[in-house]
């Protein structure tokens, strides 16, 4: 490679990588490096592509080399940054935000990966407000809505819609802070993910519904995302995100009708969930694979129960000759959760990865055991074995990135020792 060659095919390997054509790039540039190992932009390029190729140990080997050449690299910043957040150093990852962003203070994607820092460590009054960068970061489709969006000013004798957004356990999760509109003087509109609509008609604090997905006539007078509302209530204390749970509940005939199907199964019953949603940017790390779970099958009196629907199914013909696993092909056959969540109300513990079933169990106020990562979502924070945003949940931690079996352990022997529904 001589001459000016090798800048030009570094220029042709950062378009590539912008059209996403993530292999070509990292052949140029690992070629560039060849012969110019010192190119930052080259390093840089590789750097990326082994963070979205989840090789983190080697993409922050290789970013750091390259901003230790040139410090102003404000993309190695940004993914070096995600880099440290999935192996769950959170005070590493925001100092390097912070110093990509006196290069770029309103650089969208840095602005709300640091937000998720903050709200990870607890610090809400931060986290918050920085959060509000997730639309400039296209992390969440906004809806076009010709209404003044609420600031915090007073609702009495307004309307107001709150819209949601993002998965169905946010929804589960968020929707604990309704009422407080209401007790502010508000009539409440919930424009709610379609599929959902059933579950979540009697919910407390929503006086109309309309699905989120659809048109619809605009009668209220200000709105609001769903997932802003602590920000603008201004809710900066982990106490203050308390709820009193049971605040979702199953139609009392569903619970009666699973009543036998479940009861009659042997031994302490256990719900599992394994598989998020595929299209999630994060799923590689909180989904986990089923065969897993057979350490739980062996542990004494214990039947498992699947409560996965929909993705992950696949796995199942895998595990029939590995461990027993009871399964309902009817399950929410005709609504999303109707099911399952009765079916909860007979189980003695949900133990699931960090999907919707989490929040759903923990809203329900069922016992369940959420399994994350070092990688995990802000909302577990970090350390604590339980939740600040569900009394009936208890956090099982990853040591080390992508390392299962460990917690798996933990989990078996907190099961063999705590005596659950003995």
């Amino acid at each position: 490679m001589n001459g000016s060659a090798w800048q030009s095919d570094l220029l042709l390997a950062q378009q590539w990588f912008d059209q996403n054509r993530v292999d070509e790039a990292y052949a140029i540039a690992t070629s560039v490096l060849a012969e110019h190992p010192a190119c930052a932009e080259a390093l840089e390029i590789v750097g990326i592509v082994q963070s979205r190729r989840l090789q983190v140990d080697a993409a922050i080997e290789t970013l750091e080399h390259a901003l230790r050449i040139r410090c102003d690299l404000i993309p190695a910043h940004s993914f070096l940054g995600l880099s440290y957040q999935s192996r769950g150093e959170i005070e590493r990852a925001i100092r390097v935000f912070e110093q990509g962003l006196v290069l770029d203070p309103a650089h969208a994607h840095i602005r709300f990966n640091r937000a998720l820092s903050l709200l990870k460590l607890a610090r809400f009054d931060e986290g918050w407000i920085e959060y509000e960068w997730r639309w400039k970061a296209a992390a969440v489709p906004r809806p076009e809505i010709p209404l003044p969006r609420w600031d915090g000013s007073s609702l009495e004798g307004r309307s107001i819609l709150i819209h949601t957004e993002q998965g169905f356990g946010d929804t589960f999760q968020f929707i604990r802070f309704l009422p407080r509109l209401q007790q502010l003087g508000a009539t409440v509109w919930l424009a709610v993910q379609k599929p959902l609509s059933l579950l979540l008609h009697e919910i407390e604090g929503v006086d109309h519904w309309m699905p989120v997905d659809e048109p619809a006539p605009i009668a209220f007078d200000l709105y609001s995302p769903l997932m802003s509302l602590p920000a603008v209530l201004q809710l900066n204390h982990p106490a203050q995100f308390r709820a009193s749970t049971p605040y979702l509940h199953a139609e009392p005939d569903r619970v009666e009708k699973w009543r036998d199907r479940i009861g009659n199964l042997p031994g302490r019953k256990i719900g599992i969930g394994w598989q998020g949603s595929p299209t999630f940017k994060g799923d590689v790390w909180r989904s986990i694979p089923l065969p897993l779970f057979s350490v739980l099958a062996e542990v004494d009196d214990v039947t498992l129960v699947s409560l996965q629907k929909h993705d992950g199914l696949t796995q199942l013909g895998e595990s029939d000759a590995a461990f027993p696993l009871t399964r309902f092909d009817d399950l929410d056959e005709d609504g999303a959760f109707l099911d399952t969540i009765a079916v909860m109300q007979h189980l003695d513990l949900v133990v699931t990865s960090d999907t919707a079933l989490a929040h759903l169990a923990g809203a329900a106020g069922v016992p369940v055991w959420c399994l994350i990562s070092t990688a995990c979502d802000w909302r577990w924070m970090t350390q604590r074995g339980d939740t600040v945003w569900y009394d009936s949940m208890r956090l099982f931690r990853q040591q080390k990135l992508g390392e299962w079996e460990p917690v798996f352990a933990d989990v078996v022997a907190e099961l063999q020792r705590s005596g659950i529904g003995k």
